[in-house]
Protein backbone atom coordinates (compact mmCIF):
# COMPACT_ATOMS: atom_id res chain seq x y z
CA UNK A 1 0.00 0.00 0.00
CA UNK A 2 1.48 3.77 -0.86
CA UNK A 3 1.31 5.80 1.30
CA UNK A 4 -1.74 8.03 0.98
CA UNK A 5 -1.77 11.14 0.60
CA UNK A 6 -3.94 14.07 1.97
CA UNK A 7 -4.08 15.64 -1.40
CA UNK A 8 -4.68 12.04 -2.85
CA UNK A 9 -7.75 12.09 -0.55
CA UNK A 10 -8.93 15.49 -0.58
CA UNK A 11 -9.37 14.17 -4.55
CA UNK A 12 -11.02 11.10 -4.14
CA UNK A 13 -13.44 13.53 -1.75
CA UNK A 14 -14.38 15.48 -4.59
CA UNK A 15 -14.55 12.56 -7.21
CA UNK A 16 -17.23 11.34 -4.84
CA UNK A 17 -18.71 14.65 -4.51
CA UNK A 18 -19.24 14.88 -8.30
CA UNK A 19 -20.35 11.12 -8.09
CA UNK A 20 -23.96 12.53 -6.46
CA UNK A 21 -24.70 13.95 -9.24
CA UNK A 22 -25.01 10.75 -11.25
CA UNK A 23 -26.36 8.31 -8.53
CA UNK A 24 -29.02 6.78 -10.38
CA UNK A 25 -29.17 2.95 -10.94
CA UNK A 26 -27.16 2.84 -14.27
CA UNK A 27 -24.48 4.06 -13.26
CA UNK A 28 -23.84 1.90 -10.41
CA UNK A 29 -21.40 -0.36 -12.24
CA UNK A 30 -19.43 2.46 -13.01
CA UNK A 31 -18.98 4.05 -9.26
CA UNK A 32 -18.15 0.58 -8.25
CA UNK A 33 -15.09 0.82 -10.86
CA UNK A 34 -14.27 3.78 -9.56
CA UNK A 35 -14.11 3.02 -6.74
CA UNK A 36 -12.11 -0.05 -6.65
CA UNK A 37 -9.10 2.10 -7.91
CA UNK A 38 -9.49 4.60 -4.86
CA UNK A 39 -10.22 1.82 -2.02
CA UNK A 40 -6.75 0.93 -1.09
CA UNK A 41 -5.84 5.02 -0.23
CA UNK A 42 -9.09 5.39 1.78
CA UNK A 43 -8.06 2.57 3.69
CA UNK A 44 -4.65 3.81 3.68
CA UNK A 45 -5.82 7.12 5.07
CA UNK A 46 -7.62 5.91 7.54
CA UNK A 47 -5.36 4.12 9.25
CA UNK A 48 -2.88 7.10 9.29
CA UNK A 49 -1.20 8.52 12.09
CA UNK A 50 -2.23 11.89 10.76
CA UNK A 51 -4.95 12.92 12.26
CA UNK A 52 -6.25 15.23 9.98
CA UNK A 53 -5.88 12.79 7.35
CA UNK A 54 -7.77 9.81 9.19
CA UNK A 55 -10.71 12.42 10.07
CA UNK A 56 -10.87 12.89 6.35
CA UNK A 57 -10.94 9.57 5.27
CA UNK A 58 -13.62 8.77 7.81
CA UNK A 59 -15.43 11.49 6.19
CA UNK A 60 -14.99 10.16 2.49
CA UNK A 61 -15.78 6.83 3.77
CA UNK A 62 -18.89 8.58 5.09
CA UNK A 63 -19.75 9.77 1.58
CA UNK A 64 -19.43 6.98 -0.30
CA UNK A 65 -21.76 4.91 2.08
CA UNK A 66 -24.15 7.26 1.80
CA UNK A 67 -23.57 7.03 -2.21
CA UNK A 68 -24.33 3.46 -2.29
CA UNK A 69 -26.77 3.51 0.29
CA UNK A 70 -29.08 5.24 -1.67
CA UNK A 71 -27.80 2.73 -5.20
CA UNK A 72 -28.75 -0.25 -2.88
CA UNK A 73 -24.87 -1.07 -3.03
CA UNK A 74 -23.95 -1.53 0.56
CA UNK A 75 -22.63 -4.80 0.14
CA UNK A 76 -20.07 -3.90 -2.85
CA UNK A 77 -18.69 -1.82 -0.61
CA UNK A 78 -18.11 -3.92 1.91
CA UNK A 79 -16.75 -6.83 -0.30
CA UNK A 80 -15.02 -3.74 -1.91
CA UNK A 81 -12.73 -3.14 1.12
CA UNK A 82 -11.93 -7.26 1.61
CA UNK A 83 -8.92 -5.93 -1.04
CA UNK A 84 -6.77 -5.36 1.51
CA UNK A 85 -6.26 -8.79 3.22
CA UNK A 86 -4.43 -9.28 -0.30
CA UNK A 87 -1.92 -6.54 1.23
CA UNK A 88 1.17 -7.95 2.02
CA UNK A 89 2.24 -5.77 5.03
CA UNK A 90 0.86 -5.79 8.27
CA UNK A 91 -0.56 -2.09 7.76
CA UNK A 92 -2.47 -2.83 4.83
CA UNK A 93 -3.91 -5.55 6.77
CA UNK A 94 -4.99 -3.99 10.12
CA UNK A 95 -6.36 -0.97 8.29
CA UNK A 96 -8.52 -3.10 6.06
CA UNK A 97 -9.74 -4.66 9.51
CA UNK A 98 -10.41 -1.06 11.02
CA UNK A 99 -11.83 0.17 7.99
CA UNK A 100 -14.57 -3.01 7.81
CA UNK A 101 -14.88 -2.16 12.06
CA UNK A 102 -16.39 1.54 10.93
CA UNK A 103 -18.72 0.16 7.71
CA UNK A 104 -19.94 -1.65 10.15
CA UNK A 105 -20.40 0.65 12.74
CA UNK A 106 -21.66 3.42 9.69
CA UNK A 107 -24.29 0.33 8.86
CA UNK A 108 -25.86 0.61 12.17
CA UNK A 109 -26.20 4.22 12.70
CA UNK A 110 -27.27 5.24 9.69
CA UNK A 111 -29.26 1.76 8.84
CA UNK A 112 -28.05 0.78 5.76
CA UNK A 113 -28.79 -2.83 5.66
CA UNK A 114 -30.65 -5.05 7.77
CA UNK A 115 -28.47 -6.83 10.10
CA UNK A 116 -30.51 -9.49 10.26
CA UNK A 117 -30.49 -9.99 6.20
CA UNK A 118 -29.49 -13.37 5.77
CA UNK A 119 -26.44 -12.55 3.17
CA UNK A 120 -25.09 -9.78 5.15
CA UNK A 121 -24.98 -12.51 8.06
CA UNK A 122 -23.26 -14.72 6.10
CA UNK A 123 -20.32 -11.90 4.85
CA UNK A 124 -20.22 -10.97 8.34
CA UNK A 125 -19.19 -14.53 9.30
CA UNK A 126 -17.36 -15.53 6.55
CA UNK A 127 -15.06 -12.30 7.42
CA UNK A 128 -15.02 -13.16 11.15
CA UNK A 129 -13.22 -16.23 10.12
CA UNK A 130 -10.85 -14.98 8.10
CA UNK A 131 -9.83 -12.52 10.71
CA UNK A 132 -9.90 -14.70 13.39
CA UNK A 133 -7.46 -16.70 11.40
CA UNK A 134 -4.82 -13.91 11.85
CA UNK A 135 -5.18 -14.70 15.65
CA UNK A 136 -4.19 -17.96 15.50
CA UNK A 137 -1.21 -16.96 13.25
CA UNK A 138 1.70 -16.23 15.70
CA UNK A 139 3.67 -14.64 12.48
CA UNK A 140 1.36 -11.77 12.64
CA UNK A 141 2.37 -9.20 13.84
CA UNK A 142 0.69 -7.30 16.91
CA UNK A 143 -0.50 -5.10 15.08
CA UNK A 144 -2.56 -6.73 13.38
CA UNK A 145 -3.73 -9.08 16.16
CA UNK A 146 -5.18 -5.65 17.80
CA UNK A 147 -7.59 -5.11 14.69
CA UNK A 148 -8.15 -8.13 14.67
CA UNK A 149 -9.54 -8.19 18.33
CA UNK A 150 -11.39 -5.11 17.97
CA UNK A 151 -13.18 -6.24 14.95
CA UNK A 152 -14.33 -9.74 16.58
CA UNK A 153 -15.41 -7.66 19.06
CA UNK A 154 -17.60 -5.40 17.07
CA UNK A 155 -18.70 -7.97 14.90
CA UNK A 156 -19.87 -10.28 17.54
CA UNK A 157 -22.65 -7.46 18.74
CA UNK A 158 -23.96 -7.58 14.91
CA UNK A 159 -23.61 -11.32 14.64
CA UNK A 160 -27.06 -13.93 15.31
CA UNK A 161 -26.97 -16.50 17.91
CA UNK A 162 -27.13 -18.86 15.33
CA UNK A 163 -23.89 -17.67 13.25
CA UNK A 164 -21.45 -17.19 16.47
Amino acid sequence: MGQASKQRVMLIHSYVKQMQKFKDTANTASIIDLLKVVIIDLIGGYSSSNNKLRVLAESVFGHIFDLLSELKAIPQLFQLLLVGFAGTKAQTKSATIRSLMLLLKLNYVKKGIDVNDVSFQDFLRKVSRIVGLYLKDELVETEVHRASLKFLKTSVAFLLKDNL
